[in-house]
């Protein structure tokens, strides 16, 4: 969705905020840049939308070049968030939620129809916020307002730099709380800016930790958590968020393999016994655009004998068992013991997100292993 190649950004005193900074957002994930104060996470994030122009390197934004872009255009095609809100004062919550929609020309009814949407997405009654003005609201409802007013022109991309930083803990908390039910229901592309590492921790699927204008460590929370790159990740990160990461039980995230070998039902059973063979491997995940049909083995392909003319999805088996992106770990391997389960496919609102095999919990086990032999060197 979003790439960084060999980045630089060296301002006119001669400071280099960014050094060679390689980078991918995907499509549909929480990506968060993380750091101390100076190193470069809102440099980065501003390169997004050209508030800030790289030095050198290219930024792309599905393969386009964003420098060969309008900024205006590409900044109306990209929500932004940011810390003080910015709500326009003398405008009411509905023109404030429409304003970029306005300056795209919807018209009048579409854009009423999206605001009354966007309230009731945040669990802000239409009828009760819409005419109201900033001042007249708490601080969370302004930032929901932010939050929302950024997401109504339906851009694939929304930045948020230190969005919920002003706000009182439990206002903060609600928020994060209400990001991440937001994203399961819209699944757009954040690139969110903070200094927080238990927020970060909380709401990302992609944590990009930086020092220096340079990405020290980036990857799953689970694998930032389990695998500290450096002193300074571990520093940062606090060696009791470590120690309490190693003692508690994992979830499917830090196990499941993302890229298992699939094929789509309409594929030839010649197909897939060539791709069974090719790869080393004995079945194949059966996915048509996202949705988990079932699983095909090498035993199905021998059983049907001539095997030519025949579709997979005329041997395909179904899964017996599923489970949700976030399950703990030891549900997966009391599933797997209780139905003599190999694998257990991985879902994310009803998409194939990965597998659990026998062979990934041994990999993580033999990981955790060897950085609790490390530490006790």
């Amino acid at each position: 969705m979003i790439r960084l190649e060999k980045v630089k950004k060296v301002y006119d005193d001669g400071f280099q905020a960014l050094k060679d900074i390689n980078l991918e957002f995907k499509e549909g994930e929480i990506n968060v840049l993380i750091g101390p104060s100076g190193c470069g996470k809102t440099t980065t994030m501003k390169l997004l939308n050209r508030l800030n122009e790289p030095t050198d390197g290219t930024v792309y934004i599905n393969e386009k070049d964003i420098s060969q872009m309008d900024p205006v255009e590409l900044r109306r095609q990209t929500g932004y968030v940011i810390q003080h809100i910015g709500l326009f004062p003398h405008m009411s919550i509905a023109e404030n939620v429409g304003a970029v929609p306005t300056l795209l020309k919807w018209d009048k009814d579409k854009i009423d129809k999206r605001v009354d949407e966007l309230l009731n997405l945040v669990n802000l009654d239409p009828e009760t916020y819409k005419t109201r003005f900033p001042s007249e609201l708490s601080g969370g409802q302004q930032q929901r307002i932010g939050v929302i007013r950024a997401l109504a022109a339906e851009p694939p991309v929304i930045l948020m730099d230190e969005p919920f930083s002003a706000l009182d803990p439990i206002s903060r908390e609600q928020l994060q709380d209400e990001l991440l039910r937001l994203q399961k229901e819209i699944n757009k592309t954040f690139v969110f800016v903070t200094h927080d590492i238990d927020e970060a921790l909380k709401i990302a699927d992609q944590i990009i930790l930086m020092q220096g204008g340079e990405v020290v460590q980036k990857g799953k929370p689970s694998e930032v958590l389990s695998n500290p790159e450096n002193d300074f990740v571990v520093d940062f990160i606090g060696k009791h968020r470590l120690e309490e990461n190693r003692n508690s039980i994992p979830n499917v995230d830090e196990v499941m393999m993302e890229k298992p070998l699939t094929i789509s039902s309409s594929e030839s059973l010649t197909n897939a016994y060539e791709s069974m063979k090719q790869h080393g491997v004995n079945s194949l995940v059966v996915v048509d655009r996202g949705e988990l049909k079932g699983q095909v083995s090498i035993f199905d392909v021998i059983d049907v004998g001539v095997y030519e003319n025949k579709l997979v999805k005329e041997v395909l088996k179904p899964f017996e068992q599923v489970v949700e992106i976030g399950t703990s770990l030891k549900v997966v391997l009391d599933l797997m013991e209780k139905n003599n389960a190999a694998n257990i496919p991985v879902m994310n609102n009803n998409q194939f997100a990965g597998m659990v095999t026998r062979g990934s919990v041994v990999e993580l086990l033999a990981s955790v292993y060897a950085n609790s032999q490390r530490e006790g060197a």
